[in-house]
């Protein structure tokens, strides 16, 4: 099953709340399994986020928003010996924001728009099998992994000439597990 639960809870500045959760579980007739077969296996996800907007003006809107999203389950046999233990979880952060910086009237203006996110991730998981039909069970496989991850972004949006726009910007990017960036500009006429 699944339960869901948003809400509003302040009026202004506006502060969103957002829950998703879920749990499954199914079993099956031993009778027929192996070993290795799973008889029994349990899961439970989960999304939430809490969204919160800035806008001292109208010309500055500022939006953040933390979030923490996973999954975790569990595989059994028909004996009851674990086969699959495994947890993954996101937990992330975002902020973007809006800066009417000119307006020149007549639908001329310069519009700035700069934003950044972080992010953690993990895993784990074990596994177990058994080997050459032996009764007990191997472990094939155990790890446990994190990593980290950020971007910040910026573009200056022009309005030089109706309905002419110019828009210049530029994206950052760290990935932890391999240690490396990466930058990427850009430049659009519409």
């Amino acid at each position: 099953g699944t339960a869901k639960v948003g809400a509003a809870l302040t009026p202004q500045p506006p502060l969103q709340m957002l829950v998703i959760a879920g749990a499954w579980a199914f079993d099956e007739e031993p009778e027929s399994l192996g070993v290795n077969d799973e008889a029994e296996v349990n899961g439970r996800s989960w999304l939430s986020g809490l969204t919160w907007r800035f806008t001292p003006s109208s010309r500055f809107a500022l939006t953040q928003r933390l979030y923490t999203t996973g999954l975790t389950y569990t595989n059994r046999n028909r004996t009851g010996d674990m086969l699959d233990d495994s947890q993954s979880a996101e937990l992330g952060w975002r902020a973007y924001a809006t800066v009417a910086v000119l307006d020149g009237g007549a639908g001329r203006d310069l519009l700035l728009e700069f934003g950044a996110d972080a992010l953690r991730l993990t895993g784990r998981h074990a596994q177990r099998r058994s080997l050459n039909d032996a009764i007990d069970l191997t472990g094939i496989a155990d790890y446990r992994r994190s990593g980290r991850a950020a971007s910040a972004y910026a573009q200056a949006i022009a309005r030089p000439v109706p309905p002419l726009a110019v828009t210049a910007g530029a994206r950052v990017d760290r990935w932890g597990p391999t240690s490396s960036c990466a930058a990427s500009p850009w430049t659009k006429v519409d």
